[in-house]
């Protein structure tokens, strides 16, 4: 048997037992001061980075399996772990790791983590429903003394999209510093390649076509599409260029004599599908480098 590998293997078995532990003092912590313990919480990605940055999948797994299987037999209320702090850290992590070793800009991690953070809380709500019959948005409507507004629900979509952003931009302030001490490289330049100018083209036309086919769906898709028009905006008013910010105002400046329009014609919260009108600009301006740059894989 080759003796680097066995070291490698004994060495990965012994980084995950390490952090294992590490993660069932943070939940056993949680448990005994839940508000102390909650800002621990967000430590837990890191964990599974750092395997994922050792050994790939294969030590994921096994972190995975064995933290589950520890939380099951020694945490009170194991499923409620497991449902809220086990399984997004898990996702986030691992989302975290894929990010880094393909060496996404910070824009492009935040902006996918913040999907996929959304979709975790969209199963994270739908298994609480079908387990506690609690409703977490329902919950923070309250909160914010919003829940009789008609048509609330119509805004749960963007509820989760905000919630995971805000869960993400936490997370990243947190996390930033100790990804670098692991050997990571952080993408800190203003990047805007033709993968984004993809996305967003392809956010817009799924949002228009499913504006017309099933408006509900067309709120999946707000999130994301918003915060990209916001990127490709700042974007473009950052550089030193010519006519293209006053293209960008021409919009801006149609924006809400447009949103009047709208508001006549949508009811409740499908309104908050005028700002679509404002993606149309930067995703045209976007287009118009694409073919008159001078860098290949950059929008200047």
């Amino acid at each position: 048997m080759n003796r680097s590998f066995l070291s490698t293997t004994n060495q990965t078995i012994a980084l995950v037992s390490l952090l294992t532990a590490f993660q069932m003092l943070i939940l056993g912590f949680l448990q005994l001061n839940p508000v102390i313990g909650y800002w621990f919480t967000y430590f837990l990605p890191f964990f599974t980075i750092v395997i994922y940055a050792r050994s790939r999948f294969k030590g994921v797994l096994i972190y995975g399996l064995s933290s589950m299987v520890l939380i099951l037999m020694l945490l009170v209320n194991p499923f409620e772990i497991i449902l809220f702090y086990w399984l997004p850290s898990l996702m986030l992590g691992l989302g975290y790791g894929l990010a880094l070793t393909h060496r996404a800009s910070i824009f492009e991690m935040i902006f996918l983590l913040a999907i996929v953070q959304m979709i975790t809380l969209f199963f994270m709500r739908w298994i609480s429903l079908q387990l506690y019959e609690v409703d977490l948005l329902s919950l923070l409507y309250t909160f914010l003394r919003i829940h009789n507004l008609p048509n609330i629900h119509l805004l749960n979509p963007i509820m989760l999209y905000t919630i995971g952003l805000i869960q993400i931009l936490t997370s990243f302030v947190l996390l930033l510093p100790l990804i670098e001490r692991i050997g990571f490289k952080i993408q800190y330049d203003v990047f805007y390649g033709k993968k984004t100018l993809h996305t967003y083209a392809g956010l817009f036309v799924v949002a228009l076509l499913t504006t017309w086919l099933q408006p509900n769906l067309t709120l999946y898709v707000v999130g994301p599409l918003t915060l990209l028009c916001i990127y490709t905006y700042v974007y473009f008013f950052m550089k030193p260029l010519r006519f293209e910010p006053y293209f960008l105002l021409v919009g801006l400046m149609l924006y809400p004599f447009v949103n009047a329009i709208f508001s006549s014609i949508l009811i409740g919260p499908y309104r908050i599908l005028s700002s679509l009108f404002l993606s149309v600009f930067p995703l045209l301006l976007a287009f118009h480098k694409s073919f008159t740059q001078k860098r290949k894989n950059a929008l200047i």
